[in-house]
């Protein structure tokens, strides 16, 4: 008895039957299952641990080109592949049994296992479906749009000329869902089951995602195919524009703010209905406020004659009166960074479609906010542990090798940027070997030389490790940070010394010709660099201050300036596609960081790389001899410029976007130009 999964053609959702068979054949229509132990239907039983699935189409469907458009496989649905050997199937399934009891199995100072992974079907595909997947955020079903054709063609070209490679996708549902490429060997498919495996337990556990919503395979079912039926109805589509339509430019607008929510919650914070002023938590407040005030001042006790006069009690609630009315009228009470929410819930402009498709949008952006703000984390985790099954007897003596070569690859340096892989294994190892020999873990390494005498500190480092207290350090870590603090607390020096971790600029010589080079290897220029680029996930804090900006209905918003200038092109964009959803003038105030003059750069930037280059190691900086490490500093000094500009953005019509200077009182006064507040070199350089 097998289980044969087929499409549902009214509510285009998997369905499930048992029939008898021999065994898959690829003569068989439909999708095929194999299981390692009783059946369970995958559309309303959850499955157990002990499942091993496979599933099969025949050779002539996988072949099928389908569009980006077209309805791809979603779990228990359409799955392509070859069917694997049965031998090959039930190594890989005995190499999961082997994993899943490792992980889980109760041991001394674990009851519950060193993981806690989630339940996973596990779903064996080919590339091209790998990659349609992986180009709508690793989910096999999205609402249409062309942008995810656009992702697709990315990725078929860097997987085309060898920059990438996706050897798995795995998805936080309930139960998780992991995807492997078909062509994958033995023991490339082993090395993912236990990387799978750590990222569902990352996802049960890591406090950013408590409030995930583990049903999101079927609300984005929901979300596509009620946004294509706005796409369909004729209504809607009188107002298109050439090719056009207005679903298609409403998502666009989305787009260019997708991630102007709060991005510190792992759900969406729910929405008073449109037309409320505000929210009944907020005036429950408000109401609160003024009747402890009432009791304060005596106003329904017995003694109130004698506490305060009749002037002074009129006085005390006229003045809550009025506090209660400026904060309902003051929309929203307090800054939010839910963007998305509050033009949901306040904006005048957006027809009834236009809110529903934004609020099944956004809540899909809760989705992934805490994935964007824990990848360092969440790969390292999955990396140290896949790591960690090898020294478990994971795979055969003849699979070390290429296993090794595999990993090797898989945390190579990224010349782009940091290698989530390679960064978050690491600072996790060295977690586990301090925590393991007894040293805390969230002091710096100068702290150390303080706190205990070489002698002692050598001795710590030479003690063998304590398996326990290294997996109990590392499991805390991983519940309770996310991406910006783990890598705050402990992305130490030794640690960015084995990664090998330097700042870098791009210079132009005076022939024009443009060179990465080497800026600093000193630490906290690099973990200060680093830290930048995570906060908030890497993407900018907005807030909206105002509703009734001037009293005429304009929307104020605020960038939260913390490490980071804004991209004028990009924040011209967005606010045109906030003005669209507003439908009134929409300003932005932000500050400018003011340059530093290219030219000085370019000039110490050459400086300390001849100065490295030909081993002087000194250099004359404005009449005096500095060392390479006092010109490093004085480089860094200079990048780190904070001499800020406030500016305000503002479109009046959605279609021009002005940017002008604010003064002290928050009132604009002359058009930005960036050329008027470059830093400039008071004197020449001298070689």
């Amino acid at each position: 008895m097998i289980q044969v999964l087929y499409r549902n053609p009214i509510h285009n959702l998997p369905m499930a039957k048992t029939v008898k068979v021999q065994r898959p054949t690829k003569a068989l229509p439909q999708a095929v299952v194999r299981s390692g132990s009783a059946l369970a239907k995958v559309s309303s039983v959850p499955l157990t641990a002990t499942q091993w699935q496979a599933y099969v189409l025949p050779k002539s469907d996988r072949q099928t080109r389908f569009g980006m458009n077209s309805d791809i496989f979603s779990p228990g649905d359409i799955l392509l592949g070859d069917h694997p050997p049965d031998d090959e199937l039930d190594e890989l399934d005995a190499s999961r049994k082997y994993q899943w009891d490792i992980m889980t199995r109760s041991r001394p100072g674990f009851p519950q296992g060193w993981l806690q992974p989630e339940d996973t079907v596990f779903v064996v595909t080919d590339q091209m479906r790998m990659m349609q997947a992986n180009a709508r955020n690793g989910f096999p079903l999205r609402y249409n749009h062309y942008s995810w054709g656009e992702a697709f063609n990315r990725l078929y070209q860097m997987q085309g000329h060898g920059l990438m490679r996706i050897y798995e996708s795995v998805i936080n549902t309930k139960p998780s869902v992991a995807y492997l490429l078909d062509f994958n060997p033995v023991y490339a498919q082993k090395l993912v089951i236990g990387h799978v495996f750590a990222h569902t337990d990352f996802f049960k556990n890591n406090i950013r995602f408590q409030d995930s919503n583990r049903d999101i395979m079927r609300v984005m079912a929901d979300n596509k195919r009620a946004i294509a039926k706005y796409a369909s109805d004729p209504m809607i589509l009188r107002k298109s524009v050439g090719k056009t339509t207005p679903v298609e430019r409403f998502i666009d607008d989305y787009k260019t703010m997708e991630w102007l929510i709060d991005m510190s919650k792992s759900a969406p914070p729910p929405l008073t209905p449109y037309g409320q002023a505000t929210d009944p938590s907020t005036v429950a407040q408000v109401d609160l406020d003024m009747g402890l005030s009432r009791q304060k001042l005596g106003l329904g006790g017995l003694m109130r004659d004698f506490i305060v006069s009749e002037d002074e009690r009129s006085k005390a609630v006229d003045d809550a009166l009025t506090r209660r009315e400026n904060r309902i009228k003051n929309i929203p009470p307090e800054p939010t960074r839910d963007v998305l929410g509050f033009l949901i819930q306040h904006s005048k402009s957006l027809e009834p479609w236009q809110r529903d498709i934004l609020t099944r949008l956004r809540e899909e952006s809760y989705y992934f906010a805490p994935q964007i703000q824990t990848k360092v984390m969440n790969e390292g985790w999955a990396t140290w542990w896949h790591t960690r099954m090898g020294a478990e007897g994971v795979y055969k003596p003849d699979e070390m090798v290429p296993v090794a070569k595999m990993m090797a690859g898989g945390e190579a340096h990224d010349p782009q940027g940091l290698n989530p892989y390679l960064v978050g294994r690491t600072i996790f190892h060295n977690i586990y070997e301090k925590a393991g020999r007894g040293i805390p873990i969230d002091v710096p390494e100068e702290e150390l030389v303080k706190r205990y005498s070489i002698d002692e500190l050598m001795a710590l480092k030479k003690k063998p490790i304590d398996d326990e207290l290294g997996i109990k350090a590392i499991q805390h870590v991983r519940k309770y940070e996310d991406d910006m603090s783990f890598l705050r607390k402990y992305l130490t020096e030794d640690v960015a010394r084995e990664l090998g971790l330097y700042n870098y600029e791009e210079v132009t010589d005076f022939r024009g010709n443009t060179e990465e080079v080497v800026t600093s290897k000193d630490f906290n220029a690099v973990k200060s660099r680093i830290l930048q680029n995570y906060d908030n996930g890497g993407m900018p804090i907005i807030e909206v201050v105002n509703g009734d900006y001037r009293g005429r209905s304009e929307l104020l918003l605020r960038h939260v300036h913390l490490f980071q200038d804004l991209n004028r092109n990009d924040a011209k964009e967005t606010l045109k596609s906030v003005y669209r959803m507003w439908g009134m003038p929409v300003h932005l105030d932000t500050f400018y960081t003011a340059p530093v003059d290219p030219n000085l750069i370019n000039s110490l930037v050459q400086s300390i790389r001849n100065a490295r280059q030909y081993g002087q190691g000194k250099a004359y900086w404005r009449g005096s001899e500095k060392t390479l490490q006092e010109m490093e500093q004085e480089l860094h000094k200079l990048q780190s410029n904070k001499t800020k500009v406030p500016i305000r953005f503002s479109t009046e019509d959605g279609k021009d976007v002005s940017i002008r200077v604010l003064n002290d009182k928050g009132d604009t006064t002359k058009n930005f130009d960036p050329k008027d507040f470059v830093i400039k070199a008071d004197s020449d350089w001298y070689w």
